[in-house]
């Protein structure tokens, strides 16, 4: 009998050392998960302020774009008015 009560301790022995085993892998995925959510958040803030500065760049190139057109569809209207001026008076004569 004392063989087996041995060996039943032994047994108990191994199950709670597995059990601690089982806690601090909890525990260390926990921590993982903590860490990894943090690096994510960082992550995300990073590439909002990139995002952001994108934007601005993008907003100041719309812009000048806009400029930009303005004065090309001036510049062909004054072009256009000319050429039909020039056609005008060559027609006249």
């Amino acid at each position: 009998m004392n063989h087996v009560e041995e060996r039943l301790a032994y047994l108990e022995g191994r199950v709670e050392e597995q059990g601690h085993m089982v806690n601090g892998i909890r525990e260390a995925m926990a921590s993982l998960e903590a860490r990894l959510d943090r690096r994510l958040e960082q992550f995300e803030q990073r590439m909002e302020v990139r995002f952001a500065g994108v934007d601005q760049r993008l907003d100041f190139l719309g812009s000048k774009v806009d400029r930009q057109g303005h004065i090309l569809i001036g510049l062909l209207i004054a072009i256009v008015g000319g050429l039909a001026g020039v056609i005008a008076a060559i027609l006249q004569h």
